[in-house]
């Protein structure tokens, strides 16, 4: 009887734990529950900013800020959502956003700074900082830090704000010109000139200290056009162009005559523009050849440009210019001398605002740094555009117009630096640019009024039903230009170019992927039968160019 009552009693026990259990368990599940059905309403029915890719390179300052230059501009950020239902944002409702900073409390289009989302891709956010916009803001004085907070296009929930700190700085611009001379007592003086003043208006108001073998001399002032003072010692003086013998290379100044060094360069003052501001440096040193010299420019921020002159450096040549098809332009050098180009009339083309042209080192030193700067039309101060840095052979950007038949003119001005050589002279191109216009898959505009089919197809015919040719050694293609209207060809006056491409690079199975003819010809044995390419047709004719696409296929 005593057996049955314990039995009784642990089962009563165990009826009552496992009771206890299963409602724990129903409440942990439920609980569970909740929380990944909440989760994944967030995940699904919210979008959030995640992440940033700057589309320029970036430095830090002295002070750990996040620096982009102006000399990169127009800057754009883009800002990447999860965004699974795909929202559209409108601005000022569900997309609101403005600059971190009290100098500027909101920020509008017509102040240089544009948000949009991408209307291609709704999980992405641009932002794109205007050079003018950038330009202002130089020296990192201010943050451009924008506030990003994006709302539930409808009911205005608030899904979060995303920014992350962002200042401008452009790197000093290059001390230019160094050469290094001799006293009478056969002591090293270095003669050097201030960069081109309209970069230190523009960009480099906030540079800070000249730093000469490591002893720095404080910058008093930036004052136009280009005058600068300095504290730090009596041996760094500031001059007026000094007068300079060109049957040996001595310099004359304040009644003393400095020597060339055997085999170094000519300091010349008009070598890499005329800043009209030279300074020279006695260093006190016996010059001794294996002697080497290295200046520095610093801003504020800690940015810091530096050369290095060598006691007998000989000077490099000068830069010259092509299209990005490599004609190549006509420059004049730094003693008036005119050097002749192919491209007829300088004329680049251009797109979406901008036109490339490419800047070309001295042959036996294609590793130089090529400093440049960009005026409209003529080279004056107000017509300043931009100064920047490209190393070895590389495109920089030259504005063009958008306006069909509208062409502009640029000044291009660009000297050549190395380590332990003399800078180059500064060479000069005019460049005209204008814009391509587009006819046939992509968008169509007015031009002058031609047409081309490529066997006997408009290029819209050819968007779902591409040349289809087949594989062979020797596969043509011809081409013919049309006065619109018409049936007859234009037989004279119109040039050509064409590249065959494959996801909008030039396609490397044909050859040759490029050329300059009407009977567009190449070798199509290894060109994939899978994949569509195009071919990228230039006319050009009456002083205009159009761009044409077909699209082409190949068979067995």
């Amino acid at each position: 009887m005593k057996e049955i009552k314990v039995f009784r009693f642990l089962y009563s026990f165990l009826l009552l734990a496992a009771t206890c259990v299963l409602y724990s368990c129903s409440g942990i599940s439920g609980s569970f529950n909740n929380e990944v059905h909440e989760y994944f309403d967030v995940m699904t029915n919210t979008a959030v900013i995640e992440k940033h890719e700057i589309s320029v390179s970036t430095q830090k300052g002295a002070g750990g800020q996040l620096c982009v230059s102006s000399a990169d501009g127009p800057v754009s950020i883009n800002y990447y959502l999860r965004n699974p239902k795909n929202f559209i944002f409108t601005k000022g409702e569900s997309l609101i956003y403005g600059l971190e900073d009290s100098y500027v409390e909101t920020v509008s289009e017509a102040d240089g700074v544009l948000v949009s989302q991408s209307l291609e891709d709704p999980s992405i956010i641009v932002v794109e900082y205007s050079t003018a916009f950038l330009r202002e803001r130089e020296g990192g004085f201010h943050p451009i830090t924008e506030i990003i907070n994006i709302r539930h296009p409808y009911s205005l929930e608030d899904f979060g704000t995303y920014s992350f700190p962002l200042y401008c700085n452009s790197a000093p611009p290059l001390i230019f010109g160094s050469v290094c001379l001799a006293d009478n007592d056969n002591k090293a003086v270095l003669f050097m000139k201030l960069p081109n003043p309209d970069v230190l208006k523009s960009i480099h108001k906030d540079l800070a200290f000249l730093r000469i073998d490591g002893r720095p001399f404080s910058i008093e002032s930036l004052s136009s056009p280009g005058t600068v003072s300095f504290t730090g010692g009596t041996d760094l003086h500031v001059s007026a162009t000094p007068v300079v013998d060109p049957s040996n290379g001595d310099v004359t100044y304040n009644g003393q005559t400095y020597h060339r060094f055997a085999g170094n360069a000519v300091f010349s003052p008009g070598t890499s523009g005329s800043s009209g501001t030279t300074l020279f440096y006695e260093t006190g040193e016996i010059l001794s050849v294996e002697k080497s010299y290295v200046i520095e420019l610093i801003d504020l921020m800690g940015f810091t440009s530096a050369v290095e002159i060598n006691a007998s450096a000989e000077q490099i040549g000068e830069v010259s210019y092509e299209d990005t098809n490599a004609a190549t332009l006509e420059y004049v050098d730094s003693l008036s001398a005119t050097h002749p180009g192919t491209l007829s009339g300088n004329m680049i083309y251009g797109e979406y605002g901008n036109a490339y042209l490419v800047l070309v080192p001295p042959p036996d030193h294609p590793d130089a740094v090529l400093a440049y700067r960009v005026y409209r039309n003529t080279e004056a101060t107000g017509n300043f555009i931009t100064s920047g840095y490209v190393n070895g052979k590389q495109s920089i950007v030259i504005p063009c117009s958008t306006i069909p038949n509208e062409p502009q003119t640029y000044i291009v001005k660009a000297y050549a630096h190395k380590n332990l050589f003399m800078d180059s002279g500064e060479s000069t191109c005019t460049v005209t640019t204008k814009p391509f216009v587009y006819s046939g898959n992509g968008e169509i505009g007015v031009a002058d009024n031609i047409f081309v089919k490529a066997n006997g197809k408009l290029p819209s015919e050819t968007v779902l039903a591409p040349l289809t040719l087949t594989k062979a050694s020797n596969v043509t293609i011809n081409l013919a230009a049309y006065p619109e209207g018409g049936t007859t060809p234009i037989t004279e006056g119109v040039t050509w170019s064409w590249n065959l491409l494959l996801s909008g690079q030039p396609s490397n199975r044909a050859d040759p992927s490029s050329g300059n003819s009407s009977a567009v010809s190449f070798d199509a044995s290894s060109c994939s039968t899978t994949e569509t390419y195009q071919l990228k047709v230039v006319a050009n004719y009456a002083g205009n160019s159009k761009i044409f696409l077909f699209n082409v296929s190949f068979t067995d």
